[in-house]
């Protein structure tokens, strides 16, 4: 019976060091993901940060081209101004931070976090939708020198797929 009972405590001492071992394993690869997702997101916070610097200097540029005490050139410096400080404070602090920050405005304000979200959600569409080029149609006609070009006639017209055609009909 002692052999018996050294096999099965053998097998469950296994069991626990492969549990174990899983686990670890696991908890290693959780930690891997988290610190990729960390780093790739400071690297996009820096990105933005950066972006918004550079509006920043575009603003004050269009603020010293306007002529001096007028109101869109003070309008132009104070939103330099501001985008610059929300630029320095966003590269200052960390991803977890923010989150953090984010999380505690959204308990706080739910309908103002929502109507946020959505705008800037409204916003990143029109901008993706901006950067996306025209599909150009997939037939091009080819082109025809000023000597090709065929003549018109009295009792034709020029093709428009705008405007329905009459169909020819032998009544």
């Amino acid at each position: 019976m002692t052999d018996n009972k050294t096999a099965t405590d053998k097998i469950r001492e296994t069991a626990a060091e492969t549990g174990a071992a899983a686990k670890k394993a696991a908890s290693d690869a959780a930690m891997a993901a988290k610190d990729e997702a960390v780093t790739r997101a400071d690297a996009a916070k820096d990105g933005v940060a950066g972006e918004m610097k550079s509006t920043a200097d575009a603003l004050r540029h269009a603020a010293n081209d306007v002529r001096d005490g007028s109101p869109q050139g003070a309008a132009f410096s104070y939103l330099a101004d501001s985008l610059a400080e929300v630029a320095d404070s966003v590269k200052d602090r960390s991803v977890t931070d923010m989150v953090g920050e984010v999380s505690s405005f959204a308990r706080r304000n739910p309908i103002a976090f929502l109507g946020g979200a959505a705008l800037l959600g409204f916003a990143a569409t029109r901008f993706a939708k901006a950067q996306t080029p025209v599909a150009s149609p997939a037939y091009h006609a080819p082109q025809a020198s000023a000597a090709q070009a065929p003549k018109p006639s009295a009792h034709s017209t020029a093709y428009n797929p705008n405007i329905p055609q009459m169909e020819n009909r032998d009544v």
